[in-house]
C-alpha cells in the first residue's frame, strides 16, 4: 500500500464478501463472531493476513467515509441472512449487532487500523446500523426466543469466551424510557422498509420470510383470542389450559369495537368492501376525470361525516376537496383511465400520510386521528386501498417514514401507535387470511 488513500476495486470488495461466504459454510456462529470481531472491530492480527490487508485498503480509500458503511453492512448481512434461515442460529444475529459497539481489543499505531476502527465507530450512527438494530429488536421480541430453552441458549452463548457483547450492552444500563423502537416487532408490514437497507435478493428474501412468519403468527393469535372472547361472552368461562393474551395493544373493549368496525357495516351502507365495490361500479360509468374526483370526494368524506360531521365541515372536508381539485387539473375533461385513478390514489396517500417535514399536511393527519380516532382514520385509508390493489405498499412506505422519524421517543406519539395497531388489524382482516366468520361472531 504505497498510497495512504487507495481506491479499492470492486474485485477487492468482492474478495472480502467471498471470504465471509466461504467461512460461513464451514464455521459455527461462535467461530464466525470471533472472526468478525477480530477482522472488523479489532482490525489487527487476523488469521488470514491477506484478507485484513484487503480490508485496510478499502478503509483507506478516498470514498471510505461515504461508502464503507455499505461494505460493512453487506458483510453483516452475509452472516445475518445465512443465520436467519437456521432458527437455532438466530441468537447470533443479536450478538453480531451488539458486537459492533464493543470496544476493540488492544491498541493500534498503524494508520490503516486506526482508520478502520474509526469507520466502524461511525457505522453505528448510520441508517444501515439502525436497520440492523431494528432487526435484532424484532428477533429478540419474537416468538422464536420466547421459549425457556431458546433464552437459555442465547444466555449460554452470550457468556462464552469469544464475546462480551452482551455484557457490554448490559453495562450501559437499562434505557430510562421506552421508545417507539421497542414496538417495531409488532408491525410486520413495516419490516421491508425498516429492517432492510438495500435491495439484494438474499436480504429481501430474509426480510419477506420474517414478515410472513410474524404476520401469520399475529393472525393466528388474534383469531385465537377472538374465539376466547366469544366463548367468554357466551358464558363459557372455564379458563383455557394455557393463558390466551390479547395480541394487540388495544383494550378488549377497543379491540371489539375495532374488529366490528372493519368487518361490519359502516356509514349504515354496508362493509368497507361493499362501499368500495359500489364506488368502482360508479366510477366505471363517469364521463370525465373531474366527475370521478367529485365522486371520490363524497366516497371518502362519508367516513368523517358519519362520525364527526362538525369536524369534517370545519376542517377536513375542505382540505380534501382542495387536494383533489389540485390533482392533475389539466386532465379534468379527459375520460377516466387507469393512470389517472392510480396517480390520484397515490397522491392522496402521499398527502394524507405526509412526512413531518411537510408540516401542514402532516398536521392534518395527526389532527384527523386526534379528532375522529385512529379506527375511522384507518378506515379512510382502507377505502383507498380497496380501490387500487398496489396502493398498500405505498402506504406502508409512508408509515415507515413516520415510524423512523418518531422512533427515538414514545411520549406524544400515542396517535401513531394507535394508528399502527389499527392498521395491523385492518390489514389482517382485508389482506390477510383471517377467519372472518370467527371475527363477525364477536
Amino acid at each position: 500500500m504505497s498510497s495512504p488513500y487507495y481506491r479499492p476495486s470492486s474485485y477487492e470488495e468482492q474478495q472480502l464478501y467471498d471470504h465471509l461466504i466461504a467461512c460461513r459454510k464451514v464455521e459455527t456462529p461462535e467461530e464466525l463472531l470471533e472472526r468478525f470481531r477480530s477482522l472488523f472491530v479489532d482490525g489487527i492480527e487476523y488469521s488470514e493476513p491477506h484478507i485484513l490487508e484487503t480490508l485496510h485498503k478499502i478503509a483507506m480509500s478516498r470514498t471510505a467515509d461515504e461508502e464503507f458503511r455499505f461494505v460493512l453492512n453487506r458483510c453483516c448481512r452475509i452472516l445475518i441472512n445465512f443465520w436467519w434461515f437456521q432458527p437455532s442460529y438466530r441468537w447470533a444475529i443479536l450478538e453480531l449487532v451488539d458486537l459492533l459497539q464493543v470496544p476493540p481489543r488492544g491498541t493500534v499505531t498503524f494508520v490503516y487500523a486506526q482508520r478502520l476502527r474509526r469507520l466502524v465507530r461511525d457505522f453505528i450512527t448510520t441508517e444501515e446500523y439502525q436497520a440492523l438494530q431494528r432487526l435484532a429488536q424484532v428477533i429478540e421480541q419474537g416468538d422464536e426466543l420466547d421459549s425457556e430453552a431458546a433464552k437459555a441458549q442465547r444466555s449460554r452463548h452470550s457468556h462464552s469466551e469469544w464475546s462480551d457483547a452482551h455484557e457490554h450492552r448490559q453495562a450501559q444500563g437499562p434505557q430510562q424510557r421506552r421508545s417507539l423502537r421497542d414496538l417495531i416487532h409488532r408491525y410486520p408490514y413495516l419490516y421491508p422498509h425498516c429492517l432492510s437497507s438495500n435491495s439484494s435478493d438474499s436480504e429481501f428474501d430474509a426480510i419477506r420470510h420474517l414478515q410472513g412468519e410474524r404476520q401469520q403468527k399475529f393472525e393466528y393469535d388474534l383469531s385465537r383470542y377472538v374465539t376466547y372472547m366469544v366463548q367468554q361472552s357466551n358464558g363459557q368461562t372455564r379458563p383455557p389450559a394455557t393463558p390466551i393474551q390479547n395480541p394487540t395493544l388495544l383494550s378488549d373493549a377497543q379491540l371489539r369495537k375495532t374488529i366490528k368496525h372493519f368487518t361490519g357495516q359502516v356509514e349504515r351502507k354496508g362493509t368497507y368492501k361493499d362501499l368500495a365495490q359500489r364506488f368502482l361500479a360508479y366510477s366505471s360509468q363517469v364521463d370525465s376525470y373531474r366527475t370521478f374526483k367529485e365522486g371520490l370526494y363524497h366516497y371518502l368524506v362519508g367516513s368523517i361525516d358519519s362520525t364527526r360531521p362538525d369536524y369534517g365541515k370545519h376542517h377536513f372536508n375542505q382540505w380534501l376537496y382542495t387536494q383533489l381539485k389540485n390533482t392533475l387539473p389539466q386532465s379534468d375533461t379527459q375520460q377516466l383511465n387507469s393512470f389517472l385513478v392510480t396517480r390520484t390514489c397515490h397522491q392522496l396517500i402521499e398527502s394524507l400520510v405526509a412526512p413531518p417535514q411537510n408540516v401542514s399536511n402532516h398536521f392534518v393527519f395527526v389532527d384527523l386521528i386526534n379528532n375522529v380516532g385512529a379506527t375511522v382514520t384507518t378506515g379512510l385509508l382502507l377505502k383507498l386501498l380497496l380501490l387500487y390493489n398496489n396502493l398498500k405498499s405505498s402506504l406502508e412506505k409512508r408509515l415507515a417514514v413516520l415510524y423512523k422519524h418518531y422512533e427515538p421517543v414514545m411520549d406524544g406519539v400515542e396517535w401513531l401507535v394507535d394508528s399502527l395497531e389499527n392498521l395491523q388489524i385492518a390489514f389482517s382482516i382485508h389482506f390477510g387470511s383471517m377467519n372472518l366468520p370467527c371475527l363477525t361472531r364477536l
